[in-house]
């Protein structure tokens, strides 16, 4: 979350020449499009959820979209701007087929664009065990946005999320407590010591434990105004 935090939304707005308008790959409950609602404020669009099921507790002032997401493409409305997904990628099993065919479908629409997918890297097989069906690397990224980039001429890149501290302090606290020996956490406890641990982390941003990956595909000149060297 602290990523998504720092995204400085209004640079953002701007650079996309208008109103955020989100479309969430794998949105569960829809928790994400309050929380996005929230971090950008006046620069808010609209928020559009998919997902293989509808959950409950999906927010009644949002649009969902009952399919499953290798269909995305087919879904993404036209005033699309933003299409995100937190830790879904990895349950599709034509990741990359789901990939390309949203990204052609909002180059059609010719108007500029960002995607942002938060994705487990290997480490994070250790924390979670068996999840999804692969987690990534640097190399099967490059192969997974690299053509977009020539075909396309879109900015790909993609930049690691966490570190040793993170890592230690999620295996210790969380993985090896719950899914070991079955106890209950309870995760308020636990966010003061999870903050000391990322703050050490990100004095060292080019850690090899990184647990995640944030994989950034935009059309040229499109800012989400993060500064990635902190």
């Amino acid at each position: 979350d602290l990523f998504w935090e720092n995204i400085d939304f209004d640079k953002l707005s701007s650079t996309l020449y208008g109103d955020i308008h989100f479309f969430d790959v794998g949105c569960g409950a829809g928790d994400y499009g309050s929380y996005l609602k929230k971090l950008s404020k006046n620069q808010f669009g609209s928020y559009t959820g998919l997902d293989i099921n509808k959950n409950e507790r999906f927010p009644n002032d949002f649009t969902h979209v009952l399919s499953d997401a290798a269909f995305a493409a087919e879904y993404v409305p036209e005033h699309t701007n933003f299409v995100m997904s937190q830790s879904a990628l990895e349950h599709i099993e034509e990741d990359l087929r789901t990939v390309e065919t949203i990204t052609e479908k909002l180059v059609s629409y010719k108007k500029p664009f960002i995607q942002i997918h938060v994705v487990p890297a290997r480490l994070s097989l250790w924390l979670y065990l068996l999840h999804g069906w692969r987690q990534y690397s640097a190399a099967n990224l490059g192969t997974l946005f690299g053509s977009l980039s020539a075909k396309y001429n879109l900015e790909v890149y993609a930049v690691p999320l966490g570190g040793r501290h993170s890592f230690i302090s999620h295996l210790l606290r969380i993985t090896l407590p719950s899914m070991i020996f079955k106890k209950k956490i309870n995760h308020q406890n636990l966010n003061r010591k999870f903050s000391d641990a990322v703050v050490r982390d990100l004095k060292n941003s080019h850690s090899k434990f990184n647990t995640f990956w944030v994989c950034v595909i935009a059309s040229s000149g499109v800012d989400p105004g993060l500064n990635w060297d902190d």
